[in-house]
C-alpha cells in the first residue's frame, strides 16, 4: 500500500490554489508540483507544494505547451528545495453540477506515459452548503474537508504501487 503524508500548511496551500481556479470568472484547472522524499516503510512525505503557471487550461483540461520545460522547472526547484519531485497535483472543478473526484482516464494515460511523476494527485473541488468541517481520512484513503464554501477531495494514485494511495496530514 502507498501512503503520503502531507505536512501541516501544504494541503491548505493546495485547496487554495485549486479554489482560486474554481471561482475564476469561467472555471479552470489548476495544476502545481509536489516537492518531498521517500522514507523507507514508511511512505512519501509531501514538503513543498509549488504553484505551476505554465501551460494550457481550460475548464476540464490542462496540458503542458512545453513538457521539456517544465521538467526542467521541476528539477530546478528540486535541486533548490534540496527535495525530490514527487508529481503533479491538478484540480478537477465542479462543471454544471458534473463532479470529478478522481483521475480521469485521460489522467490515467498521461500518468501511466509519464516517466518523472511517481506519484498523481488530483483535488476535487465543487459547493457545499457553507459547512466547516476537519480534515476527514476516508476508508477508501482519499482526505475530504469543508472550507470557505467549497468541498475538497484530495485523491492520488503511486506509479510504483500501481494502485490509490491512502492520504494523510499533519
Amino acid at each position: 500500500m502507498c501512503r503520503i503524508f502531507f505536512a501541516p500548511g501544504i494541503l491548505d496551500k493546495i485547496a487554495l490554489h485549486s479554489r482560486r481556479g474554481y471561482c475564476a470568472k469561467y472555471k479552470e484547472e489548476r495544476v502545481g508540483m509536489l516537492f518531498g522524499r521517500w522514507v523507507k516503510g514508511a511512505g512519501y512525505r509531501v514538503i513543498a507544494a509549488r504553484a505551476y503557471k505554465g501551460g494550457q487550461r481550460k475548464r476540464t483540461w490542462f496540458t503542458f505547451t512545453e513538457e521539456k520545460r517544465a521538467y526542467r522547472r521541476t528539477r530546478t526547484l528540486a535541486e533548490t528545495l534540496h527535495l525530490r519531485f514527487l508529481g503533479f497535483y491538478h484540480s478537477h472543478p465542479e462543471v454544471n453540477g458534473q463532479k470529478s473526484w478522481g483521475p480521469s482516464e485521460a489522467d490515467l494515460e498521461w500518468f501511466r506515459n509519464d516517466s518523472h511523476s511517481p506519484l498523481l494527485f488530483i483535488v476535487g473541488i465543487g459547493d457545499n452548503n457553507g459547512e466547516e468541517s476537519h480534515l476527514a481520512h476516508n476508508g477508501d484513503g482519499t482526505l475530504t474537508f469543508r472550507w470557505r464554501g467549497h468541498y475538497y477531495r484530495f485523491n492520488a494514485r503511486c506509479k510504483k504501487h500501481k494502485a490509490q494511495c491512502h492520504l494523510y496530514y499533519g
